[in-house]
């Protein structure tokens, strides 16, 4: 005889899921099922999709057409279903939230979307005898060089049009926007390098303020502390250490090869100390 414990959880179970979801025949849930069930739990991390649900049967079922998803969060009150691409073992004590893993896509409740292997960014969609995936994003990383691969893997889908922030890596920068295109992949663009003084003005900002900048040395492959000017008018390589040079006291005449004492008055002459070298 079931214990009371469990009396309770299927009863509360029953009244959860009594929305109604578009299935053909009859249709009948396994224990299994709701053995994946935990009441009064959230799952944390970034959900993949916020999705408006009918109810935890819709959610469960949503969460099935996307390949990505893995389990999902379900708010009793507000009927917001959260798909997530994990199986968190973190999880936040809710009051009214419901998580759920959907291991597989077995039944009669995904229609002939039921085992269905569409692509990580597509949603697969019923369309009775057969199915369709259908592309609503972008997911992975594109094979640039300098990539800022933390960026990308800030989300696990990007919907189109979404725009990818801080795409490169440090000193580099994107030629054009990062957008996920229509099609699902991700718009053409290259990593550049911050090689010059007025690319400082790429990232917006207080960018073209004079002061230092990473800048990339194309002469020397390598990057460059460099200060620049706000008129542009040339940029200046940081040294390491302070240095200074003194002009010399003694000429030679270029024909005789005699020494010739300096003008001390000359404008030049004397000790100077500098930081900067201009290139």
């Amino acid at each position: 005889m079931a214990s009371k414990r469990e009396a309770i959880f299927r009863f509360t179970f029953w009244v959860l899921v009594g929305s109604s979801v578009p299935v053909k025949g009859n249709m009948c849930l396994k224990p299994e099922f709701y053995q994946n069930m935990r009441i009064g739990e959230k799952l944390s991390g970034e959900p993949m999709v916020f999705y408006q649900a009918g109810g935890l049967l819709d959610c469960f079922r949503q969460c099935g057409f996307y390949s990505l998803c893995q389990s999902f969060n379900y708010n009793v009150e507000t009927h917001q279903c959260e798909l997530l691409a994990l199986n968190n073992s973190i999880t936040e004590p809710v009051v009214n939230n419901i998580i759920m893993e959907v291991p597989n896509r077995h039944g009669q409740l995904f229609g002939s979307c039921e085992n269905h292997v569409c692509p990580n960014n597509t949603v697969c969609q019923d369309e009775g005898l057969k199915h369709a995936c259908i592309v609503v994003g972008c997911h992975g990383n594109p094979d640039i060089q300098n990539l800022n691969i933390t960026s990308f893997d800030a989300k696990t889908l990007w919907f189109f049009n979404e725009t990818v922030l801080y795409a490169c890596e440090a000193g580099y920068y994107p030629s054009l926007n990062v957008t996920c295109s229509m099609t699902g992949t991700w718009a053409p663009f290259e990593c550049l390098p911050f090689d010059g003084c007025e690319k400082r003005n790429v990232c917006g900002g207080n960018a073209t303020a004079e002061g230092e900048y990473w800048v990339f040395s194309l002469t020397l492959d390598a990057w460059v502390k460099t200060y620049c000017r706000s008129e542009n008018d040339g940029k200046f390589v940081t040294l390491y250490d302070m240095n200074a040079f003194s002009t010399p006291i003694y000429l030679k005449d270029p024909t005789t090869c005699v020494q010739l004492p300096l003008n001390s008055e000359l404008p030049y002459m004397g000790y100077t100390a500098f930081h900067k070298a201009r290139v």
